[in-house]
């Protein structure tokens, strides 16, 4: 979320599964309904030296790429697949009318996929949109068993939203510990969303983040100590040689079956606001702002960034909340500060000191954070399922945008 370009990394084919990560629908009983973009964003030309034969490679995320594998989507099937997605698009509307009328107005193969239905068109119109009530999604699919997505790290702030929608009785599991870089775990326990078994088909090596950032620090599967925090080290077969990742895990223990680590996100390393008198990690400010969420109300999304719109400057968080702030408002300014003081001896030495002035909390209006995402998208040129809201927001471009939409300052 810096505002630079998106990273390419190149990817081989391997034999489907070598990478030992099972995909969670892979093995699904009953219907699975999934939502991929199966766009490429651009070609790459990669010419071939002394001779060698010139390729054009597509560029894409690597769900699209799994998922194009998995169903033989070549790029000579794409002309009636891109056509339904841009349909699909345009909103709900024209699905319920496919329903009514069996009029899809694309390929006739596809057809026999949208039957007639106007009883079923009849009774997604009578749910409407309903997003305040609970388990909206289950009465539109009253099968609707389990939910899979990727849920921890700057996600797991949607999991209570995301839980509220489908209902008590869907479960919510996570999609595994996997990046555009590589592989890094399975899921561990379903019940557990944030615990990864260690298991891939590239080389994972840890980083102390107690020690300093040489290899000397790195520490191999068989060293590694339960509670402590490392980062992770990638060296894949498509061709990253001891690549950091930059996220932090700890070590949550070992499976007891062959002694597999088993790892905890917790953080990316940079995401940390720096003051002059003290800093404060993204997990630090995560758990902050969401214990003080019972007055603030529901929070949908945040940011933080420096403020420095008084001296000293202080730690601002930009938030999102469903509805009407709470009753209790007022009382989350010190409740943060309370919170940080408790979590670093430093700050609150500046805390009491004068030495940094209270958190600020401000207030954005409604969809703010969806309609950063899609600015993101075209600042950049990435996609949405690689653009994430940041939990420390550095760019000045961003911050200005994000700051426009501010409605209320608590």
């Amino acid at each position: 979320m810096s505002g630079r370009a998106p990273k390419l990394f190149p990817k081989c084919l391997h034999p489907l599964g070598s990478d030992r990560v099972s995909l969670p629908f892979s093995k699904a009983v009953g219907n699975t309904y999934g939502t991929f973009s199966m766009a490429f964003h651009r070609d790459v030309e990669v010419r071939g030296d002394g001779g060698g034969e010139d390729r054009i490679i597509p560029v894409a995320f690597i769900s699209t790429y799994i998922i194009r594998r998995l169903h033989d989507l070549d790029l000579e099937k794409d002309i009636s697949l891109m056509k339904m997605i841009s349909q699909y698009l345009q909103g709900t509307d024209w699905r319920i009318n496919v329903l009514s009328t069996s009029t899809l107005g694309i390929r006739d193969y596809l057809q026999p996929n949208f039957p007639r239905n106007p009883s079923r068109a009849a009774e997604l119109r009578a749910i409407g949109i309903s997003t305040v009530t609970p388990g909206w999604l289950a009465k539109i699919w009253p099968g609707l068993k389990t939910a899979v997505s990727i849920v921890s790290g700057v996600f797991s702030a949607a999991v209570p939203k995301m839980q509220h929608y489908v209902g008590p009785n869907v479960h919510i599991r996570a999609v595994g510990y996997i990046a555009s870089e590589g592989s890094i775990g399975t899921v561990y326990n379903p019940q557990e969303l944030n615990l990864f078994r260690s298991i891939t088909g590239d080389v994972v090596e840890c980083l102390d983040v107690s020690l300093d950032e040489t290899a000397a620090s790195l520490v191999p599967a068989w060293e590694l100590q339960t509670g402590h925090k490392y980062e992770i080290v990638l060296t894949t077969r498509n061709g990253l040689w001891r690549y950091r990742m930059e996220d932090i895990v700890e070590i949550a223990g070992f499976d007891p079956r062959d002694g597999t680590p088993i790892l905890q996100y917790v953080e990316r390393r940079n995401a940390v606001v720096r003051l002059s008198m003290g800093t404060a990690t993204g997990k630090t400010l995560t758990d902050a702002i969401f214990s003080a969420e019972e007055s603030l109300g529901k929070i949908v999304e945040f940011t933080v960034l420096v403020d420095e719109r008084v001296m000293p400057s202080r730690i601002g968080f930009l938030v999102e909340v469903e509805g009407a702030v709470g009753p209790d408002a007022h009382t989350v300014v010190q409740q943060l500060r309370d919170y940080l003081s408790l979590s670093s001896e430093i700050l609150q030495r500046n805390f009491d000191g004068g030495g940094m002035n209270s958190p600020s909390v401000r207030i954005v209006k409604p969809g703010t954070f969806r309609d950063f995402r899609q600015w993101k998208v075209e600042m950049t040129g990435s996609g949405v399922g690689q653009t994430k809201v940041p939990t420390v927001l550095l760019d000045d471009a961003a911050k200005e945008w994000a700051l426009e939409r501010v409605v209320q300052e608590l």
